[in-house]
């Protein structure tokens, strides 16, 4: 038998909050709902524990999941049903995505590749796994990123994101607010 929808009382959050290294993204994400999920890729969650208004979770304590998305997903589905859960951070996704941009542009450089577009395809995929792993669950997602200065080739600065334009564009589909 079916059962009726409720309307929410909110919209869920399903944000990516970009900024500066220092500038309170995780001490903004620890005052979301909780119970919360944090995939603490950067493993400086616990400094700001103490902000949180309720119980915090650790999606694992095992540092090499955090490098591979698919272990990420498979860790969610077995423990997000049932959990009470709220909240997912992933903070940050620079820590998942930068290892898969580096070893596309070393392969590419190295000549490894015909198409240097196609030593892109497991960041990509990278991201549509994790995506559709942390969306599925119906609770509030924040993605947090990170920005950086630099230089482009002319020398002038250039203020880039950790997470790159492609990537989210295509995150836009399972996004209500970029910050």
């Amino acid at each position: 038998m079916f059962k009726p929808m409720q309307a929410a009382q909110y919209p869920r959050r399903l944000w990516l909050l970009s900024g500066y290294p220092g500038a309170g993204k995780t001490t903004f994400c620890a005052q979301l709902k909780t119970p919360m999920l944090v995939i603490d890729t950067d493993g400086r969650f616990n400094e700001v524990l103490g902000l949180a208004g309720g119980p915090v979770y650790t999606l694992t304590d095992d540092p090499a999941i955090y490098q591979d998305p698919e272990k990420i997903a498979a860790t969610l589905d077995a423990g997000m049903p049932g959990s009470g859960i709220r909240t997912i951070v992933v903070d940050s996704a620079t820590a998942i995505l930068a290892p898969l941009i580096s070893g596309a542009i070393l392969a590419n450089d190295r000549g490894d590749n015909r198409n240097r577009m196609q030593a892109f395809k497991t960041k990509a995929l990278a991201v549509r796994v994790l995506q559709d792993a942390l969306t599925r669950w119906n609770v509030d997602v924040v993605w947090v990123s990170h920005l950086q200065r630099g230089l482009d080739g002319a020398a002038k600065e250039r203020i880039s994101n950790t997470i790159p334009l492609t990537e989210r564009a295509r995150l836009l589909r399972s996004l209500n607010l970029t910050l």
